[in-house]
């Protein structure tokens, strides 16, 4: 415990029992005290997200792979070596980031999370985030397979698809006075969660349709 910086923080925060800590995980979570120190401090390959440097770091083709966790969830203190050893094996291909959402909360809201971890691959140009399933395999390896297979689709996504953005003024011009066939999704932004989901499923559409139709 005392090698691991991630451990032994808990252990300052928790094991103390002069200082009011717990001899056990069953009494810390008897105690419904939770944690917001954060992981991942000593790591150079893995960058501490916050709301106030997100949009200055997730930016442009990047592509960046976001650990959203808690201190005091079991399974994040468990994914804490396993996701430094996958910042290992995708160096050079994919930035790899730590969301603290006990210190951070309205990180949930804004990117819709509703269980920790959860794993969300960006890329901010293209408005893409994609949630890895959470019955997905989490070993390092596990991990890494799955970024590069996303990436993969994302690669086709982006040369294929022929998504186009339409406003009040273009929808006239581009849908109403065409003949070809439109398959046209109506969303409030390009922002929330939903929306990026959506928008991701449209280039898949476009991509689908090339010859048949447009979306």
């Amino acid at each position: 415990i005392l090698g691991n910086p991630d451990k032994r923080g808990l252990f300052d925060d928790f094991g103390n029992q002069a200082e009011g800590g717990f001899q056990s995980a069953w009494e810390y979570h008897r105690s419904k005290q939770k944690s917001t120190r954060d992981f991942y401090t000593g790591n150079d390959l893995i960058t501490q997200l916050t709301p106030d440097n997100w949009d200055k770091r997730i930016t442009g083709d990047t592509v960046w792979l976001v650990n959203f966790y808690a201190p005091w969830c079991s399974h994040c203190q468990k994914m804490t070596a396993t996701w430094a050893a996958a910042a290992s094996l995708l160096e050079g291909e994919v930035e790899f980031g730590a969301a603290n959402t006990a210190a951070h909360r309205d990180l949930n809201t804004r990117f819709g999370i509703h269980s920790l971890p959860t794993i969300v691959l960006f890329v901010a140009n293209h408005h893409i985030q994609q949630h890895m399933p959470s019955h997905g395999d989490r070993s390092a390896e596990g991990l890494a397979r799955w970024a590069r297979d996303t990436m993969q689709e994302l690669r086709w996504l982006l040369e294929g698809q022929r998504l186009v953005d339409l406003d009040e003024a273009t929808f006239a011009t581009e849908v109403l006075a065409s003949p070809d066939v439109w398959v046209v999704a109506f969303s409030p932004s390009v922002h929330c969660t939903d929306c990026k989901t959506t928008r991701t499923n449209m280039m898949r559409l476009s991509a689908a349709l090339r010859g048949l139709g447009r979306a």
